[in-house]
């Protein structure tokens, strides 16, 4: 999985920390010898150097945060940003495509409700006196928000040299097999034929 972290804040640890304990990806954050840039990872991901690469932005920890105060204040956000992008090789598989989107949208699901949980004690510790401070609260209403949300704060595309965005289909995933498959049942009847 290639990787850039511009983000200083504490998402973009967060997610490399998370997704390098996974053991389920070895993370790239360089290419010959240099830095990814978001450039060569789409070069290098449409090539099939990389299966995958996620891009967390510069202001990816700012964004949460917004999201997170702008959920409390039961307001709409002027505009809906993401807070990572994931690019994929248009030949990797649905199942390894779906698992990655879910195992980045569970990490930021989850640093999420730490952020509103520490975004409300501090609204509670100026809004009630100390006795109240388990009643009348919609704290988990709040989270249980946070966790029925779909994965709108992911951007994931395929990876292509084109500007078209082509998505491959089941038969385009398999025409290797579908190639071997014809190629034995070629050379079978041709083979009793020469003998």
């Amino acid at each position: 999985l290639a990787i850039i972290n511009l983000d200083e804040g504490g998402l973009g640890n967060t997610l490399y920390q998370s997704l390098a304990n996974a053991d389920f990806f070895e993370l790239i954050e360089s290419y010959e010898g240099n830095p990814l840039t978001e450039g060569v990872m789409r070069e290098r991901i449409a090539k099939g150097d990389f299966q995958a690469g996620i891009i967390i932005p510069k202001n990816a920890s700012k964004i949460q945060l917004d999201q997170v105060v702008a959920m409390m204040e039961k307001r709409q956000l002027d505009e809906q940003q993401h807070t990572v992008t994931l690019l994929f090789d248009p030949s990797i598989q649905h199942a390894m495509r779906l698992s990655v989107v879910s195992m980045v949208h569970r990490i930021i699901q989850t640093e999420k409700i730490k952020s509103l949980l520490v975004e409300l004690q501090f609204t509670l510790e100026d809004v009630l006196p100390p006795e109240m401070g388990e009643s009348g609260s919609n704290i988990w209403q709040a989270a249980d928000q946070v966790l029925q949300q779909d994965s709108g704060d992911i951007d994931h595309s395929f990876a292509t040299l084109h500007t078209s965005q082509l998505k491959p289909n089941a038969v385009q995933h398999n025409v290797p097999g579908w190639t071997m498959f014809a190629i034995f049942f070629i050379s079978l009847p041709l083979s009793a034929g020469l003998i």
